[in-house]
Formats: C-alpha cells, sequence, structure tokens
C-alpha cells in the first residue's frame, strides 16, 4: 500500500480505515523520513494523526532510524520554489 497516494488525495480517513481493517492480523512495514512526532504536520490533522500512530505502533518494533536530510524532499522544495519564482 503506497501511504503517499492517500495523503495526496486528502484521503486520512481511508488510511485510518485501512490500518484498523489489517491491524494484529498483518504486518505493516512503514518507512518515512519523518519522526512520528512530526507526522501531524503532513496529515495536518492532530487527532487522525494520533489514531493513526496508535495503531500503527501498538505492538511495533522500530528496527532502525536514520537521521538527516532527505535528498528528495530538499529537491521537492526546491522544485516548487522555482515554479514560484517562474510564476512571478
Amino acid at each position: 500500500m503506497n501511504w503517499g497516494l492517500f495523503l495526496y488525495e486528502g484521503r486520512l480517513t481511508s488510511l485510518i480505515s485501512a490500518c484498523s481493517e489489517l491491524y494484529e492480523r498483518v504486518s505493516i512495514i512503514v518507512t518515512t523520513n519523518l519522526q512520528f512526532a512530526d507526522w501531524h504536520t503532513m496529515f495536518g490533522e492532530e487527532k487522525m494523526t494520533a489514531a493513526l500512530l496508535d495503531r500503527v505502533t501498538h505492538r511495533a518494533h522500530v528496527s532502525c532510524s536514520f537521521f538527516g536530510e532527505s535528498y528528495r524532499f530538499r529537491e521537492r522544495l526546491q522544485q516548487e520554489e522555482q515554479e514560484t519564482v517562474a510564476k512571478k
């Protein structure tokens, strides 16, 4: 399941529903460049994000944590900046 599709289409509730359906039935692997504490900035809704994290992290095992800048995110910001300048 590609969570990015849920985010860009604004379907956080669908994502929570999907996680609820799978909850304690199958394993879910999550890869992210954000710490859990920062997820609300992506989803925009703190209570819904807390509900999602509750399901995702219950009985979870975090195997690796890497800290550093995301090259894709930085590239996206640069692209948005260039588009903004081009519109002016």
